[in-house]
């Protein structure tokens, strides 16, 4: 477990009760509170409610306008002081508890888990005439049985320059067991949805340490005890940008706007985070807005005062409310980007570029807006929590621009099209006899191997010079070695490409080397047998049928064929 301290209140211990006199202050501060709220309850009755409706004169206060100036600002000041006692009170604690991370704030609790995707294909799909467009059906299923208290985040990244993509569910409740699971039956089911949705996804819910560090980002030189070096490195070695108004819509076959955003990070060695948090919403401000700018142009057209510009603002708009005209698809949402900065000089050159790269892809019509904020602790907070920051409200048409997956998971820029090939599943490919890794992406996904039953069948291993056959064998042997009693044999032309398997696998292997061990030797002859004719006889045919279909020589004459049956006569009479 780790703790939370308020930065402001060093006296504060992380475990254990608040010192005394901070308590006597918090019960004062509480009684103050109270008998302020009730004498301006009553103040307010008396003076302004109770002489409109009975028949008692509004009384006489000398000094009034002092007398409700100084109330308010007793209220002002109380308020304050009762919000800042309860932050110096209450601990800000952060737990990990096997697929949740909790952070407790007095008696509420804010739950997270995260399912790591390891391989998912694209999610841009062609409509009826041919156009790329976007899988939205994912994000209306996924909102059709979202919880109300459950915020969903979408969020992709690099680190160490390995992209990363990530899906976060928050929720908020006062008991842990409530937020179990209900976060279990989240990701049981977002994970069923992208299933049905995208077909072939490898989803994996994160645990312990993992989660910590996924949720959390810490930085390496700090533990996660270290809550305050966890804030300071975040204010020192962090930046913010908030991404707000419609983004643009441009997938194509070949590319997602995600995927692009990912290789051109990649591209310039830049450690961003970019996360898109959603929760399910009713009908959206966005088209209560849309609906008065028509008001507002239709009656400018009625007293003819409507101008060129009006007309293009109303051709928009009928297309956007054609997007947007439903009531089931609208989302309140939050996107921002976190990139990692080293120095307050390269600040303002990485947050610049990063805001170009976003404006590149996403900005369109210039209706997209990047500014970066400060991060305080508040701030943070709901970061780690990945609760909303700067919501808006954003129908599904347009939050698929945030929401998808790269069509080739590392993008390469090659004049020829780069092949795709289907992941198998770890069930297949991890075998007893283990010669690798399936890699999707960069990354591993799992062990790829041979099953001992397999090697009864003939197997051809093929390839141009240089592409790694010899490894392959070598592998193949080593693990025969390592784990198996299987006997094999191995004839090693070169004489020096296996030799190195007897200090790498199993010293008891038997080296042998025709020519120069004395002790090795072959017999042509079949010495099961007692009759010498048939062993020279079957001897002769295979020696001739040998020398014919090496083609080494002609047909042998009938000299050459006396010679040889009679060299062969001797060396059975031996």
């Amino acid at each position: 477990m780790l703790s939370f301290k308020h930065p402001r209140k060093n006296h504060l211990k992380t475990n254990g009760a608040p010192p005394s006199y901070i308590q006597k202050m918090h019960r004062f501060v509480d009684k103050f509170w109270i008998f302020v709220t009730l004498t301006n309850i009553s103040y307010f009755l008396i003076v302004y409610i109770l002489p409109l409706y009975t028949t008692l004169p509004v009384p006489y206060i000398p000094t009034k306008s002092f007398v409700e100036i100084s109330l308010f600002l007793c209220t002002l000041i109380i308020s304050g002081l009762l919000l800042w006692h309860r932050l110096a009170l209450d601990k800000l604690k952060l737990e990990t508890e096997d697929f949740l991370l909790i952070l407790s704030y007095g008696k509420m609790r804010i739950a997270t888990c995260c399912l790591e995707i390891a391989s998912v294909p694209g999610s841009v799909t062609l409509d009826s005439d041919s156009t790329p467009k976007y899988n939205t059906a994912m994000l209306l299923a996924i909102r059709e049985g979202m919880c109300k208290k459950c915020n969903i985040t979408y969020e992709v990244g690099i680190v160490d320059m390995k992209p990363y993509l990530r899906i976060f569910i928050s929720s908020v409740h006062q008991n842990i067991s409530v937020l179990r699971d209900i976060l279990h039956r989240e990701a049981t089911r977002i994970e069923a949805i992208l299933l049905a949705s995208l077909g072939n996804v490898e989803l994996e819910l994160i645990r312990g340490r993992s989660l910590a560090d996924a949720v959390v980002s810490l930085p390496s030189n700090i533990s996660l005890e270290d809550i305050d070096g966890l804030v300071r490195s975040t204010l020192e070695h962090q930046a913010l940008l908030i991404i707000s108004g419609t983004p643009s819509i441009s997938p194509t076959q070949s590319s997602s706007q995600i995927g692009s955003l990912i290789s051109a990070a990649l591209r310039q060695g830049d450690s961003i985070r970019f996360v898109c948090t959603f929760s399910k919403a009713s009908i959206g401000k966005n088209r209560k807005s849309m609906e008065s700018e028509w008001k507002h142009i239709r009656e400018r057209e009625k007293r003819k005062e409507d101008t060129l510009a009006d007309q293009i603002a109303k051709r928009k708009l009928i297309k956007d409310f054609d997007e947007t005209y439903d009531n089931v698809g609208w989302f309140n949402t939050s996107t921002y980007v976190i990139c990692t900065i080293h120095d307050d000089k390269e600040r303002r050159m990485i947050t610049n570029r990063i805001s170009g790269l976003i404006l590149s892809i996403w900005g369109g019509r210039g209706l997209l807006t990047i500014r970066e904020i400060p991060i305080n602790t508040r701030r943070l907070v709901r970061i780690i929590t990945r609760r909303h920051l700067h919501a808006t409200s954003m129908h599904v048409s347009r939050l698929a621009a945030f929401v998808n997956t790269p069509v080739q998971y590392t993008p390469a820029i090659s004049p020829v099209e780069t092949p795709a090939f289907s992941t198998p599943l770890p069930s297949f490919v991890e075998n007893e006899i283990n010669i690798g890794h399936v890699i999707y992406g960069g990354r591993k996904i799992s062990k790829a191997g041979l099953k001992i039953e397999w090697l009864r069948e003939h197997i051809a291993i093929l390839g141009a010079t240089g592409t790694g056959k010899t490894t392959l064998v070598k592998r193949i042997m080593a693990q025969l070695c390592i784990t198996t009693k299987i006997p094999w044999w191995i004839f090693d032309i070169k004489g020096s490409e296996y030799v190195e398997l007897v200090q790498k696998a199993d010293p008891s292997i038997l080296v042998i080397k025709p020519g120069f061990d004395s002790g090795f030797s072959i017999g042509i002859l079949e010495t099961e047998s007692d009759d010498v004719q048939y062993m020279v006889e079957s001897t002769f045919q295979l020696l001739r049928e040998l020398l014919k279909e090496h083609n080494t020589s002609s047909e042998l004459t009938p000299a050459m064929e006396r010679l040889l049956y009679e060299s062969l006569i001797k060396l059975a009479s031996s």
